[in-house]
């Protein structure tokens, strides 16, 4: 399917240098990351099949250590056509898809149009373990004019506001 998407790029954590080894983008209804460096599939079994075509994202956010890369915790966003969102963390260095435990699946009401994401991160997160902290926000809008946030530790819904009739955009940038 064609591109209509943004990317969102994975920067490893490193004091020196950092790269990026993984770059996501969407196509149709599947997520596919890609290693910029050889240009070949990021993750094997290669891409990642939702449940129909993605509307909003992806957008990535690295919640851990931005320099130990023993504290690494990245996540990307996508959002699909039928109102599915969908959160995988993907903290595998080597090639393997994110599945189980790793993705979470939420039901909204309306097409997914917007992702955006709130991080707390400081350089003094650098000194904490790799989770996320509990007042960092992932938000979600719709078609259907609802707004959603969602607590980026486990993705439980900590509230949602209907504005009516209109569809819901955001900047989709983690600040």
């Amino acid at each position: 399917a064609p591109i209509e998407s943004q990317v969102a790029i994975r920067v490893l954590p490193a004091f020196a240098n950092p790269l990026a080894d993984r770059i996501y983008v969407a196509s149709g209804n599947r997520l596919v990351a890609v290693n910029p460096s050889i240009g070949t599939a990021g993750w094997d079994p290669p891409g990642f099949d939702t449940s129909a075509r993605i509307t909003a994202g992806p957008v990535g956010v690295n919640y851990g250590s931005k320099q130990d890369p023993l504290k690494f915790d990245y996540a990307v966003y996508v959002g699909t056509e039928d109102g599915t969102f969908y959160a995988l963390t993907d903290r595998e260095t080597q090639r393997v898809r994110p599945g189980g435990s790793n993705v979470a699946i939420r039901s909204l009401v309306g097409r997914v149009t917007s992702i955006a994401v709130w991080s707390n991160q400081t350089t003094a997160s650098d000194a904490l373990p790799p989770f996320r902290m509990e007042d960092e926000r992932v938000f979600v809008g719709t078609a259907a004019g609802r707004l959603y946030a969602f607590a980026a530790s486990n993705l439980s819904l900590l509230w949602e506001q209907n504005f009516g009739a209109v569809e819901v955009r955001m900047a989709e940038y983690p600040l």
